[in-house]
């Protein structure tokens, strides 16, 4: 298993394994104020996805499909996956000094990249990308967007940004071929049997 993907595995099942041990409804505050810690941990860095966007696009030579953040003893990672020529990179970006670290460069499954051939497509015929998708979510939400991923559904690309916003985490969900907002959801746990 490729050490990015080890990292990130382990991050999710750290965090995991967090979230069961609450009720729903402790969970879903929980896991806001994660993404809470999240954005302050970017404005402490004077980072944000957009640069981390940036700076991984330039370094993959690709176009971003996905970022992931990680916030373990209050120090931030980000992990910018982009796709371009056939092949999927992970970018490590340091909040701390915008710059990237060594890549991973593999196929599309490997990378947790497995839409990203037709995302980019969508995203091209559209020409929109997951930057403008962070703008429009920060300047429609007045908040700062935490993560970002793309989905694609019977041929059509929805970008899902979480977004921090005052004292709650919502879910922003962007057209991926008009560029428009159109859903946002407050971030809940889903229910589990016997909560």
């Amino acid at each position: 298993m490729n050490p990015v993907r080890r990292i990130t595995k382990i991050c999710f099942i750290a965090l995991l394994g967090v979230l069961l041990a609450w009720p729903a409804a402790a969970r879903a505050d929980r896991l806001t104020q994660h993404w809470k810690e999240t954005a302050k941990a970017f404005t402490e860095n004077k980072f944000t996805v957009a640069k981390a966007i940036e700076v991984a696009e330039a370094e993959s030579k690709g176009k971003a499909v996905s970022v992931h953040t990680v916030l373990l003893a209050q120090k931030l990672s980000i992990w910018v996956h982009c796709y371009g020529d056939g092949k999927c990179t992970v970018v490590p970006v340091d909040p701390k000094t915008g710059k990237s670290g060594t890549t991973k460069t593999g196929g599309s499954a490997d990378l947790s990249c497995s839409t990203g051939e037709e995302a980019v497509r969508l995203m091209d015929a559209a020409k929109l990308n997951i930057a403008k998708a962070v703008e429009t979510a920060e300047t429609q939400s007045k908040g700062k967007v935490v993560a970002v991923k793309t989905e694609v559904k019977n041929g059509a690309l929805n970008i899902v940004l979480v977004t921090v916003v005052g004292e709650k985490a919502q879910l922003i969900s962007v057209d991926g071929k008009s560029g428009q907002v159109t859903g946002t959801t407050d971030v809940k746990e889903p229910a589990k049997k016997g909560d």
